[in-house]
């Protein structure tokens, strides 16, 4: 009688698990006889994996074997031990055999993974686990490494420009500016201490990234599709705020719907940061004269 693929794949499956547990665990499975009426003993569990990164490590608990049907899983959890927040991480559980060939069993996503939490290492609500593709043969060493993904970094900033200050916040005879630096673009409050209206042409102002390019402008209340496009100005009423923010346009971009890159690198690379600048040129049209405000604000630290 010819036998059933799925068979076959079930079959290759719980061979796989089976060899997997016995490389990991110190002691192989099968220690006692079985008897007719006594159901097989489940794979046992695997010894926590820990794996170190720049800023910590991410360790990996209660990882077990479960077979469902066809399908092997292996389910678990990741703990972030390090000392900032993550985002967007895959993990792989790769193998790699006598040969010196690797290859990956499976990977666990971690969208949005804040120090200190757990990730489970199930495909979703209601999944056992990590789905396991078929193990091959010959494997000395199944373990999980970072496939992408970086955490959060803590900037520190001060003003350079137009007034040094620590606070990013500066005050003439017009106006009374205020800055924040946020993940995805400069938040600023305006205030216009004359008695005229204040009015600032967006198509002039430029976001001067840390490598000293000019980049044009969008903020808040233009709809991301019209981040390139040409923008009506901002009047600001004698005595009154502006609040707002301010991105650079090239920043958003369409995939599978609207993302704003970050306004500065995420994970390490932030570390090459320290003493540079970045900056915003505001032209402001006050009284019928042109006022060209440069703001320049210095990374000071990075955590």
């Amino acid at each position: 009688m010819a036998t059933h693929p799925a068979q076959l794949r079930r079959a290759r499956v719980l061979a796989g698990i089976v060899m997997m547990c016995s490389l990991l665990v110190a002691a192989p499975l099968g220690q006692r006889k079985e008897t007719k009426n006594e159901p097989p003993s489940p794979p046992p569990p695997i010894p926590d994996q820990t794996l170190t990164v720049d800023d910590g490590r991410f360790v990996f608990r209660s990882l077990q074997f479960v077979q469902d049907r066809t399908i092997a899983y292996l389910a678990g959890t990741v703990t972030n031990e390090t000392s900032h927040d993550w985002e967007a991480v895959i993990f792989d559980f790769r193998w790699s055999d006598d040969v010196g060939r690797t290859g990956t069993l499976g990977s666990a996503f971690c969208v949005s993974f804040p120090k200190g939490n757990k990730c489970s290492l199930a495909l979703g609500p209601g999944s056992p686990g990590m789905m396991i593709h078929d193990v091959p043969p010959n494997v000395i060493k199944a373990e999980f490494v970072l496939a992408s993904g970086h955490y959060v970094p803590n900037y520190k900033f001060s003003l350079q420009k137009p007034k040094p200050s620590e606070a990013l916040a500066f005050e003439d005879s017009n106006i009374a500016f205020i800055a924040q630096v946020s993940r995805e673009g400069i938040a600023v409050a305006i205030l216009n201490k004359t008695d005229q209206p204040i009015k600032i042409d967006w198509n002039q102002v430029s976001y001067i990234d840390q490598t000293g390019k000019a980049n044009g402008v969008t903020h808040q209340g233009v709809r991301y599709a019209d981040a390139t496009s040409a923008k009506p100005p901002t009047i600001i009423p004698p005595g009154a705020r502006h609040e707002d923010t301010i991105m650079p346009a090239g920043n958003i971009r369409y995939a599978d719907g609207w993302k704003v890159n970050p306004l500065l690198p995420m994970g390490a690379q932030s570390r090459e940061l320290v003493g540079r600048t970045i900056s915003l040129y505001v032209p402001m049209e006050i009284s019928g004269k042109v006022e060209n405000y440069s703001i320049a604000i210095r990374i000071e630290s990075v955590n």
